[in-house]
């Protein structure tokens, strides 16, 4: 890859907000939904999904389910994403809409738990 096409690349993933709504990391077996407020949707299914690999995460349940039936019985999906107002904007921003919206989820599905206690 040439110099010019490679800070190209860098210069647009600067430029590139990420997708952000809410996760659901649903284990198939179970049944069982949990869900969370995504600022960086990419970045956080990796991230669950390194954490649920190595043994580390927080929610006990959910590494337990993991442990048992395995990363293939579990359906990562977007229920919902969060479009910006403004481009300018930080994710950051969008904390307490993303709360909210993950929030509403919650009482909409009665299989559904927060990914983080």
């Amino acid at each position: 890859m040439d110099t010019q096409r490679k800070k190209e690349l860098k210069e647009k993933a600067c430029n590139t907000l990420p997708p952000m709504g809410v996760l659901s990391f649903c284990c198939e077996p179970t049944g069982e939904r949990f869900l969370l407020a995504s600022r960086n949707i990419p970045a956080d299914t990796n991230g669950v999904k390194f954490k649920l690999n190595t043994g580390y995460h927080p929610n006990r349940h959910l590494l337990e389910l993991w442990k048992t039936h395995g990363e293939d019985a579990f359906r990562v999906e977007v229920l919902e994403t969060l479009d910006y107002r403004d481009e300018s904007i930080n994710p950051d921003d969008y904390k307490d809409e993303l709360n909210e919206l993950r929030d509403m989820l919650l009482e909409q599905d009665v299989h559904a738990a927060l990914l983080w206690r």
